[in-house]
């Protein structure tokens, strides 16, 4: 019998055909939070609200009150409040609270 002796390596040969794709793998876990983008413009004004129930259209509104005002005076002027309105369709709402005593 004739022993054989290794020959030596020959030449790579030419790259096959690509094979058919492979099955798709497991979802990965979540990836890390991105960076905070940049602040955006400002959006259009928008169209005035209605009015809640019970609630005023407007927000210009004045208040006088007095505390402690004992100065002897049961009739006539007691005080005077100044009010300039630049509305033709402006009105007053005012109201009086006061505590009256009878003279014994």
């Amino acid at each position: 019998m004739a022993s054989l002796v290794p020959g030596r390596d020959g030449r790579d040969g030419c790259d096959g055909n690509q094979g058919p794709a492979g099955m798709t793998g497991p979802v990965g876990p979540p990836g890390l939070p991105g960076e905070t983008g940049a602040k955006g413009s400002s959006g259009q004004k928008g169209e005035r609200g209605d009015v809640a129930p019970g609630r005023m259209s407007h927000r210009n509104w004045k208040e006088c009150a007095w505390k402690d005002l004992n100065d002897d005076k049961d009739n006539g002027l007691i005080k005077v409040i100044d009010f300039f309105v630049e509305c033709k369709n402006t009105f007053i709402l005012y109201q009086i609270i006061t505590q009256l005593s009878q003279a014994h």
